[in-house]
C-alpha cells in the first residue's frame, strides 16, 4: 500500500477575514465562519460548520471532495466548477459532502467511511 496523502490539520474556528490554504487536503476541526475561506489542492474536511467559502481540488483535481458536517457555505468551488451553497437546512445529524458529477458540483450525504 502507498503512503497516505499528506493532511493539514487546523483546530480552531475560521473567522471573518481568515483564510486557511494548503496544497494538499485539509480538516479543519471548528467552524468556518461567512467570510472565512478555506482553499486546498486536495479535499476539504470540515468537522464542523461550514458557512464561509471553501475550494477543493484547487490545482484542477476533479476527483477532489468538500465534506462536513453541516455544508451551508455561501460558494463551494471544486477544480473548475464553482457553485453558492443550498438554502435549505440540512438534515439533522447528517455529514454532508460536495463532489463534482457530470461537471457540476452535487450535495449528497457523506459516506459513513473516508476512504
Amino acid at each position: 500500500a502507498g503512503a497516505d496523502p499528506p493532511l493539514t490539520i487546523h483546530r480552531g474556528t475560521l473567522r471573518s477575514g481568515d483564510h486557511l490554504q494548503t496544497n494538499h487536503s485539509v480538516l479543519l476541526i471548528g467552524d468556518a465562519n461567512p467570510g472565512s475561506c478555506i482553499s486546498a489542492g486536495g479535499d476539504v474536511l470540515v468537522w464542523g460548520r461550514l458557512r464561509g467559502v471553501a475550494q477543493a481540488g484547487a490545482g484542477g483535481d476533479r476527483e477532489a471532495r468538500i465534506l462536513a458536517l453541516q455544508l451551508r457555505p455561501l460558494q463551494l468551488r471544486i477544480a473548475e466548477a464553482v457553485a453558492r451553497g443550498p438554502a435549505e437546512t440540512p438534515m439533522e445529524g447528517m455529514a454532508e459532502m460536495a463532489h463534482l458529477v457530470a461537471g457540476e458540483i452535487r450535495i449528497d450525504p457523506a459516506p459513513p467511511a473516508w476512504p
